[in-house]
């Protein structure tokens, strides 16, 4: 098998395109310093960049010692707490940022084969606003059958307990070309090292699934995915047979559509092919749940269920947002908007403007511009407004400003980005219109590709026809028109 080759191109884009700021490896090497040898402005010297993007195609085709390439695998690991009370921890590994350089190439390299490999089923590859893409879809789906339910599949630990082989049996069989590269990484177990409070350093052995942290883990999650929700597909198409079935993941978020009356037979095939996978389901509040329109009006559960999966009638998340009925949907909104209150708080009161404010930007605004793109057409405008004005109190307060000092001129200023003289400071209620027509710009032509090609219609002008006449569509439209 010939060594993997990766553009130049695409090692300058992987270093110029990485997040800032993000974790050391086991060296102790971030992007920053990658920059540094490899600047956007070109003002380095020829022979100094041709020197580092030569090693990189060379560690990209294998060519160094072993020893090398055993210390690229290995990386720090630490854990994130998943609840308040940290009961709960995500173990997530940060390999060596020249891995991760190269790896981030890689996928530029083969990240548009990879994502057609996966087709219409997977939206975290490759797919910009994948969220936005599924929550959208889903919502769709269950507008144009409301009798439909919907599962929402949780897996325990999904990325950890994966069957390693199965993932690198598939990329040996659709990506040759990039198997040998994965497995100086996945060959065999590798080391990461996690610091004890005491300062003691502990060795823990990563054996089964992804490496969570690693730029190629989630790719790989889904490659070796595909083949459970190609057979989930199947089984569920066999069971409704001429009727229309949806499967729809973002990495392990997995969600089913189906015509009413085959939960238990779902629940069934998906515990089975996951298992296949060695992944187990997660039952109990918050975990897998089941919900159906329909169900609003009903007193009792029409479907008969397992033990333990959750049953809904009004409301359910996925992706980040709420769908269901609208006090439901609002009272979501408002605790997104008191979370980002409470943190706007605390960075108001860190007593460094400069950098409360990059805090404000970058921590704070984001909770709820996620929303903007998910739940616009859900949440009124004064909502929206009311969200503005107590960021904004914080924001002034954060940054030394008095609140008689502040004038609505100076609203508008910080408004603005700052290659025009602003703060970069969103006003979610000015963007709201924009923001839905945007979304559904961007999110439309997808919705209806998937829904066609999972059986939603039987040609393209009767999907669009279908799908024009729901409310996300017809709220973008009248909004468009009177922008």
């Amino acid at each position: 098998m010939p060594p993997l080759e990766v553009a130049a191109e695409n090692l300058l884009k992987a270093v110029r395109t990485a997040p800032k700021g993000s974790a050391q490896g086991v060296m102790g090497w971030r992007y920053e310093h990658l920059s540094f040898l490899l600047p956007p402005d070109r003002t380095v010297a020829r022979g100094r960049q041709a020197a580092v993007l030569s090693m990189g195609q060379d560690l990209v085709a294998g060519k160094a010692s072993p020893e090398v390439l055993d210390l690229l695998a290995c990386g720090r690991c630490f854990a994130l707490r998943k609840n308040v009370d940290g009961s709960k921890i995500r173990p997530i590994m940060v390999g060596d940022v020249v891995r991760r350089w190269i790896t981030r190439a890689v996928l530029l390299e083969k990240g548009e084969p990879i994502e057609k490999h996966l087709g219409v089923r997977q939206y975290a590859v490759h797919i910009a606003d994948g969220c936005a893409r599924l929550y959208h879809m889903v919502w769709t789906a269950l507008q144009l059958d409301k009798s439909a339910v919907f599962l929402r599949l949780d897996a325990q630990n999904a990325f950890n307990t994966a069957d390693r082989q199965q993932i690198m049996d598939e990329v040996y069989t659709h990506f040759p070309e990039i198997y040998t590269f994965l497995m100086f990484f996945y060959g065999s177990r590798t080391p990461t090292f996690f610091q004890k409070d005491t300062g003691e350093t502990k060795v823990i052995f990563s054996e089964e699934g992804v490496q969570q942290g690693d730029v190629m883990g989630p790719t790989l999650f889904c490659i070796g995915l595909k083949p459970v929700l190609d057979r989930l597909s199947e089984r569920l198409r066999e069971q409704h047979r001429s009727k229309s079935t949806f499967i729809g993941t973002f990495m392990d978020d997995v969600g089913l559509i189906f015509p009413s009356g085959g939960l238990s037979r779902a629940w069934a095939a998906a515990e089975e092919e996951f298992r296949s996978f060695n992944l187990k389901l997660n039952l109990g509040k918050d975990k897998s749940l089941a919900f159906s329109p329909a169900w609003v009006e009903t007193e009792r559960y029409p479907e008969t269920s397992p033990a333990g999966l959750e049953l809904l009638k009004d409301r359910f998340k996925l992706g980040g947002g709420a769908i269901g009925k609208w006090e439901y949907e609002k009272k979501y909104f408002e605790e997104v908007r008191d979370e980002a209150v409470g943190l706007a708080f605390k960075v108001a009161n860190y007593r460094d403007p400069q950098e409360g404010w990059l805090l404000f930007r970058f921590c704070v605004l984001p909770k709820l511009g996620f929303l903007l793109r998910l739940m616009t057409d859900a949440i009124p405008t004064s909502m929206w407004q009311a969200a503005d004005d107590m960021l904004l109190k914080k924001c002034t307060q954060g940054l030394g400003i008095a609140e008689n000092e502040w004038t609505l001129h100076q609203t508008v200023q910080a408004s603005l980005p700052l290659s025009q003289g602003g703060l970069g400071i969103h006003r979610y209620s000015l963007m709201q219109k924009c923001a839905l027509v945007g979304c559904y710009a961007s999110c439309l032509a997808d919705v209806l590709k998937r829904l066609l090609v999972q059986g939603y219609a039987n040609n393209p002008d009767e999907m669009s026809e279908k799908v024009s006449r729901e409310g996300w569509s017809q709220k973008a439209q009248e909004t468009f028109y009177r922008l």
